[in-house]
């Protein structure tokens, strides 16, 4: 804990060591105390540590000269853990202060707040990240992020599907975290599709250059160039984007390339923020291809019913599909 909170006074925290320092803070008002005292003792760091260090080396000596009693268990357990937090400061100060004879005393640090865009089932939202990054979110779609990026990297975490168009910054990558994957860019257009109840993730680029990571293998991709990757096999390939499937749905285009009418039905689900019940078998009449261009719900169905033959019916949120038998 240590090197975390080091770090964090230098503001050199990636994402993943903010959210374990996060969860630390979180423990106790003890260790919050800990960190905000640090805090304040940064700005002068060759005196103010040595200033610390003797107010908790009073500390401990004034714990250690108690007269030797019974002490109740709570008393008791405090008393130990006010000891550690001072143990932990003076360690903290040691590691700042040799740090701080190689280099320039570290500044005030505001705290880094995690933020969340989320997009609703039914919506699309558009978001700027720290940096002046765009990111587009597909409905039922998460994006998380710090409030301001750390000096070395640009991190973000993705659930569901989102169009990114990031800013061109050289010395600070650009990464994206989903799925037990990543992706790295430097300043390019890409989309990543990664719903938790599909079984594979993808990445298209649609500008620049693209490295796509999974815990087993690596491709680089580039422009209409797309990664495929097979949770359940870990297989990863890299194919040729279809444009409309890939982008259309950041120009509202609702786009199906022989999709099995099951999948038909959840993209509906998620585009239109509605539930459906399915009455009938409609699998065997085949995939189905075809595009609707920012169309009402009705619309959509309309078309659809002349060829999977079924009655519809909306009421509020819920679809109701019936097949006709005598087709």
């Amino acid at each position: 804990m240590e090197h975390l909170i080091t770090k964090y006074l230098n503001n050199e925290l990636s994402h993943e060591e903010w959210e374990e320092l996060r969860q630390w803070l979180e423990k106790s008002d003890l260790n919050k105390t800990t960190l905000n005292n640090l805090k304040s003792f940064t700005s002068n760091i060759d005196q103010e540590a040595d200033d610390l260090e003797q107010v908790v080396w009073h500390e401990l000596s004034a714990l250690t000269n108690i007269q030797e009693k019974p002490l109740k268990p709570a008393v008791s357990l405090w008393r130990y853990a006010r000891v550690a937090a001072a143990l932990l400061i003076i360690g903290v100060i040691g590691i700042i202060a040799y740090q701080a004879s190689k280099k320039e005393p570290a500044t005030y640090v505001k705290e880094v707040a995690l933020l969340v865009k989320e997009a609703p089932l039914g919506t699309k939202v558009t978001t700027k990240l720290p940096d002046g990054t765009v990111v587009t979110l597909n409905a039922g779609s998460t994006i998380s992020y710090p409030e301001v990026f750390s000096n070395e990297s640009r991190r973000v975490k993705l659930t569901g599907e989102a169009f990114f168009e990031v800013t061109h910054q050289p010395q600070k990558p650009f990464y994206v975290a989903f799925a037990n994957s990543e992706v790295k860019v430097l300043g390019t257009s890409f989309n990543i599709r990664t719903y938790q109840n599909e079984g594979t993730s993808s990445v298209s680029v649609a500008t620049g250059k693209v490295s796509f990571k999974t815990s087993d293998d690596q491709l680089i991709l580039t422009p209409l160039e797309m990664g495929v990757h097979d949770r359940s096999s870990s297989e990863l390939l890299k194919k040729e984007v279809d444009e409309l499937e890939a982008f259309g749905w950041t120009k509202k285009i609702l786009y199906f390339n022989h999709a099995p009418f099951n999948n038909v039905i959840k993209e509906l689900e998620r585009w239109y923020g509605v539930e459906f019940e399915i009455n009938g078998n409609f699998e065997p009449l085949g995939p189905f291809s075809g595009e609707f261009k920012n169309d009402p719900l009705s619309q959509v169905l309309m078309g659809l019913s002349h060829i999977y033959h079924f009655e519809f019916a909306i009421a509020d949120k819920k679809v109701t599909l019936n097949k006709i038998t005598n087709q």
